[in-house]
């Protein structure tokens, strides 16, 4: 499973003119809007769905049939998108309104499967958003009420969902590009909880590993072997499973990051000021040095292979790697966990580039 923690609620807030400042995202916003408002959410080998601004719409897009579905509604209540064991198969949870507070409840989830719109099965109670989900029957959803209390609910196939406290309404989730390891940050009232999980096919599903512990912030990447996850917001700072925090190079602010599979980072930090638009972007190898810097007037995302070292940015309209390609024509891309590349050209067209093509 490729990464999917895909829906980034806050910078779609911003994106459709919301102010972000009074939304508590759902999910780790990784994904930079670019000038022309089009987000690349979630991509696999198979399919990717994609954020289009100037449109209002959630689109599915097939590697192989182009577009499969389409959801304005979504877009409309700002709801979250995750794929399911392929793309562009998802499930589609929460709002605006019921991130914005613990009080009002969220929308039921839905699936969309071969363009056609499910039910969520399982999915019952005041709060129910999906933090990540292969099927119908195997997902973890962060449930709960002001009333009842808050936990993260583990569903697997053939057995009883397991329960697991949790000290606040709001839970995001950060998922290895093999989809073996996860790690959840629970925003509580005065720090975040840290909870490890793995999974494997001797596994009943997702199973916590390891002790609670604090962190800073509710948005983070995950190392491709769950080791260690690098933690976005004030201060970015890498977390491993012991708990232990170490500042990560010197940016004030961390707004999107990615791991390759040798242990690298690159993380990114984006202002916005009287004189428009600014990126600082930092390159990390495995031991926390700052291997390369490199700062633009533009916004930029930043994405890395989980199969291989290519680092990579996106900004002026071209997708740059280190020491390797410059493709053109390129608003929003990332790397799928085979190490193919998905870009999404100027004109909202969706390709996959194979490690040896230059476009």
């Amino acid at each position: 499973m490729d990464t999917r923690r895909s829906a980034a609620v806050a910078l779609l807030a911003a994106a459709l003119g919301t102010a972000a400042g009074c939304v508590a995202p759902a999910q780790p916003a990784l994904v930079a809007p670019s000038a022309n408002r089009m987000m690349l959410l979630a991509a696999d080998e198979y399919g990717a769905v994609v954020f289009d601004g100037d449109h209002g719409s959630y689109r599915g897009v097939s590697r192989t049939g182009g577009q499969v579905w389409q959801d304005r509604d979504a877009v409309r209540d700002a709801g979250t998108v995750d794929c399911l064991a392929r793309c562009p198969d998802v499930v589609v949870s929460t709002s605006l309104r019921s991130l914005n507070s613990p009080e009002v409840p969220d929308p039921a989830p839905r699936l969309i499967v071969a363009g056609e719109v499910r039910p969520m099965p399982n999915a019952a109670g005041h709060k129910r958003y999906v933090l990540t989900a292969t099927g119908p029957d195997d997902f973890v959803l962060g449930a709960g009420s002001p009333a009842q209390g808050w936990w993260l609910e583990l569903h697997g196939t053939g057995h009883t969902a397991d329960r697991l406290p949790v000290s606040g309404p709001r839970t995001s989730w950060q998922q290895s590009a093999d989809g073996r390891h996860a790690l959840a940050l629970t925003a509580a009232s005065e720090s975040t909880e840290a909870r490890w999980f793995t999974r494997s096919d001797n596994t009943r599903g997702w199973q916590q590993v390891g002790e609670v512990s604090s962190a800073s912030g509710t948005r983070a990447c995950l190392a491709t072997d769950g080791s260690r996850a690098l933690l976005l917001g004030r201060q970015p700072a890498f977390l491993d499973r012991a708990g232990n925090r170490t500042p990560a190079a010197d940016l004030v602010v961390g707004s999107g990051c990615a791991f390759a599979a040798d242990g690298s980072a690159i993380i990114v930090e984006l202002a916005q000021g009287t004189g428009g638009s600014r990126a600082r972007i930092r390159v990390v190898d495995p031991t926390g040095a700052t291997r390369w810097t490199h700062d633009l007037t533009d916004t930029a995302s930043v994405t890395a292979d989980p199969s291989g070292d290519r680092l990579a940015y996106v900004a002026n309209g071209a997708l740059h790697e280190f020491g390797g390609r410059t493709i053109h024509n390129v608003v929003a891309a990332r790397y799928t966990a085979h190490g193919n590349l998905v870009a999404v050209g100027a004109d909202r067209t969706v390709r996959w580039i194979a490690p040896s093509q230059s476009a």
